[in-house]
């Protein structure tokens, strides 16, 4: 009798998995932590997704669409346990093993994402970091709107500038942050970033 895969809401997308699904908190809890240890399970090496590599060693890489199940073994392996698809198309992620989570942020092509939609990203991520797995965002080729969260998450994570954001993704992975309302979209993070801090000092 086949298991049936289970879907969950989490931050603002959805995820699914082959397995238990967890909802994941701003901060968590170690009791709601369901993953399958897959640490010392012998896995297959797996093959390297196209346009793949870290931003943050072992918190957050992107990479193209991932569409073979050799390149979630590699995703496994290199301890990431969730995959975010910015694509309006997903993974195909019935064949994923066990112990991979898929959040849908789907975002148009050539367009940027909202504040509201960068929030929701750069919660995820925080949230898996804080439980130390790894986490890949992902669109079509991983360039345009991979690259745009990516520099947020950079501003949000090490208060730089916005344009040093752009400047560092796009010298680890060229040809990222592809348009200009895709630039606009990384600088009014940041804006709303120091508008919320400002608020944040006068109370």
């Amino acid at each position: 009798m086949s298991k049936q895969k289970k879907k969950s809401r989490v931050q603002g997308g959805w995820a699914d998995s082959s397995t238990q699904t967890v909802q994941l908190h701003p901060k968590p809890q170690k009791s709601v932590h369901t993953f399958q240890d897959t640490k010392h399970m012998e896995l297959p090496p797996g093959q390297r997704p196209p346009n793949f590599s870290w931003v943050i060693e072992g918190v957050l890489a992107g990479s193209s669409l991932p569409r073979q199940i050799s390149h979630f073994y590699y995703f496994l392996n290199q301890g990431i346990r969730h995959i975010i698809t910015l694509s309006e198309g997903k993974p195909p992620m019935h064949m994923a093993p066990t112990g991979l989570y898929n959040l849908f942020l789907p975002i148009e092509e050539f367009m940027a994402p909202t504040v509201d939609e960068i929030k929701r990203f750069v919660d995820y991520v925080d949230d898996a970091r804080e439980r130390q797995e790894g986490v890949v965002a992902h669109c079509f080729w991983g360039r345009g709107r991979t690259g745009t969260m990516l520099a947020c998450y950079l501003v949000k994570d090490e208060g730089i500038d916005p344009q040093e954001a752009i400047s560092r993704i796009r010298d680890q992975r060229p040809y990222s942050v592809e348009t200009y309302e895709q630039e606009d979209a990384v600088i009014n993070y940041a804006d709303h970033l120091k508008s919320k801090s400002s608020e944040d000092q006068k109370h």
